[in-house]
Protein backbone atom coordinates (compact mmCIF):
# COMPACT_ATOMS: atom_id res chain seq x y z
CA UNK A 1 0.00 0.00 0.00
CA UNK A 2 1.41 3.24 -0.91
CA UNK A 3 0.40 6.92 0.71
CA UNK A 4 -0.47 9.72 -0.89
CA UNK A 5 -0.66 13.60 -0.32
CA UNK A 6 -2.53 16.27 -1.27
CA UNK A 7 -0.99 20.09 -1.46
CA UNK A 8 -4.41 22.27 -1.06
CA UNK A 9 -4.75 25.45 -2.73
CA UNK A 10 -3.97 27.37 0.23
CA UNK A 11 -0.72 25.94 0.36
CA UNK A 12 0.28 27.36 -3.40
CA UNK A 13 3.91 29.40 -3.91
CA UNK A 14 3.53 31.04 -7.10
CA UNK A 15 -0.62 30.52 -8.42
CA UNK A 16 -0.48 27.57 -9.92
CA UNK A 17 1.62 25.13 -7.77
CA UNK A 18 2.44 24.20 -4.08
CA UNK A 19 4.98 26.22 -2.24
CA UNK A 20 8.33 24.43 -2.18
CA UNK A 21 9.02 25.01 1.43
CA UNK A 22 5.90 23.36 2.67
CA UNK A 23 6.04 20.35 -0.13
CA UNK A 24 9.75 19.40 0.92
CA UNK A 25 8.30 19.50 4.35
CA UNK A 26 5.35 17.09 3.84
CA UNK A 27 8.04 14.71 2.57
CA UNK A 28 10.46 15.03 5.04
CA UNK A 29 7.05 13.62 7.26
CA UNK A 30 7.57 10.29 5.41
CA UNK A 31 11.27 10.20 6.71
CA UNK A 32 12.84 8.83 10.24
CA UNK A 33 15.16 11.65 11.39
CA UNK A 34 16.79 14.41 10.28
CA UNK A 35 16.43 14.29 6.01
CA UNK A 36 17.59 16.71 3.05
CA UNK A 37 15.15 16.93 0.41
CA UNK A 38 14.53 18.56 -2.98
CA UNK A 39 12.47 20.11 -4.86
CA UNK A 40 12.43 18.84 -8.68
CA UNK A 41 9.46 20.30 -9.85
CA UNK A 42 6.29 22.85 -9.51
CA UNK A 43 4.00 20.98 -7.11
CA UNK A 44 0.53 20.77 -8.69
CA UNK A 45 -2.60 21.77 -5.80
CA UNK A 46 -5.56 19.70 -5.01
CA UNK A 47 -3.91 16.61 -6.93
CA UNK A 48 -3.09 13.08 -5.22
CA UNK A 49 0.77 12.67 -5.30
CA UNK A 50 2.00 8.78 -4.65
CA UNK A 51 4.52 8.67 -1.40
CA UNK A 52 7.20 6.23 -3.46
CA UNK A 53 9.83 4.31 -0.70
CA UNK A 54 12.15 2.94 -2.93
CA UNK A 55 14.36 -0.22 -1.36
CA UNK A 56 17.56 1.48 -0.40
CA UNK A 57 15.26 3.65 2.28
CA UNK A 58 15.14 7.07 0.05
CA UNK A 59 11.58 8.63 -0.71
CA UNK A 60 10.32 10.37 -3.26
CA UNK A 61 6.60 12.31 -4.00
CA UNK A 62 5.12 11.68 -7.66
CA UNK A 63 2.99 13.07 -9.77
CA UNK A 64 2.38 10.14 -12.41
CA UNK A 65 5.91 9.65 -13.55
CA UNK A 66 7.26 12.94 -12.86
CA UNK A 67 9.26 13.49 -9.56
CA UNK A 68 8.21 16.22 -7.74
CA UNK A 69 10.18 15.87 -4.45
CA UNK A 70 12.92 13.55 -3.53
CA UNK A 71 14.97 13.09 -0.39
CA UNK A 72 18.82 13.87 -1.12
CA UNK A 73 20.40 11.76 1.44
CA UNK A 74 20.98 12.22 5.29
CA UNK A 75 20.77 16.34 6.80
CA UNK A 76 24.38 17.99 7.12
CA UNK A 77 25.47 19.30 10.61
CA UNK A 78 27.31 22.46 10.57
CA UNK A 79 29.58 21.92 13.83
CA UNK A 80 31.49 25.37 15.14
CA UNK A 81 31.00 29.23 14.49
CA UNK A 82 30.20 29.58 10.65
CA UNK A 83 30.42 33.34 11.15
CA UNK A 84 33.80 33.39 13.36
CA UNK A 85 35.12 30.76 10.26
CA UNK A 86 34.10 33.63 7.84
CA UNK A 87 36.08 35.71 9.81
CA UNK A 88 39.05 34.10 9.63
CA UNK A 89 38.76 33.93 5.57
CA UNK A 90 38.99 38.11 4.96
Amino acid sequence: MSDTVTIASRFNGPADSGNGGYSCGLLAAFIDGPARVRLHAPPPLDTPLAVVRHADGRVDMRDGDTVVVEERGPAISVVGDVAAHEQDEE
